[in-house]
């Protein structure tokens, strides 16, 4: 019924493969260099930290959702552009323009933030540390700090993207001119 968000996800992961060190990888060992070295910081995810959490992801989510109204709703040259620029990647069968690589990109991290602050607020209200015990909590912290890694270097990707995406054809219109 609801399983649409599993588009979200498998769009995703079909056409990041280039990036997935970055958004993934990197979070993921930053995790663990932090919980090998200074064990206890893992440990300190209190209810001021899951506030300051929800805050900075609901910044990021709102940051998305803009992002994307603007795609979705801007009519202009740009734009029309980067419709009919190809890039590397395949989803379903087909070449996709740099116009729905970054559509994708985009609802991935709306989706993702959501499910952050869904995730944050259950861990919020329940007392994990208390109810599943110490091994469990330790485990969904690190989970929990690289999903928000995660988050915050696929936003950073993102505006790399976008940056780029506009920068290289103003760039070659720059050379043609001179």
């Amino acid at each position: 019924m609801f399983g649409e968000f599993i588009f979200f996800i498998a769009d995703y992961i079909a056409i990041s493969k280039r990036y997935r060190w970055f958004d993934i990888l990197l979070p993921l060992i930053i995790t663990i260099i932090i919980a090998v070295f200074v064990p206890s910081s893992i440990f300190k995810l209190d209810n001021s930290f899951l506030g300051n959490v929800l805050t900075l992801v609901g910044v990021l989510a709102g940051f998305n959702i803009t992002a994307l109204t603007v795609l979705i709703t801007a009519d202009n040259k740009n734009l029309d552009e980067l419709k009919s620029k190809k890039t590397s990647s395949v989803l379903n069968r087909e070449t996709i323009s740099l116009y729905k690589a970054l559509y994708v990109f985009i609802s991935y991290s709306v989706f993702l933030a959501f499910a952050i602050l869904f995730i944050e607020i259950i861990g919020y209200i329940i007392p994990v540390k208390q109810t599943f015990g110490i091994f469990i909590y330790g485990i969904l912290s690190c989970l929990n700090v690289t999903a928000i890694m995660h988050l915050i270097l696929l936003n950073i990707r993102n505006i790399t993207f976008i940056y780029f995406s506009f920068f290289n054809q103003k760039d070659s219109e720059r050379k043609k001119t001179s």
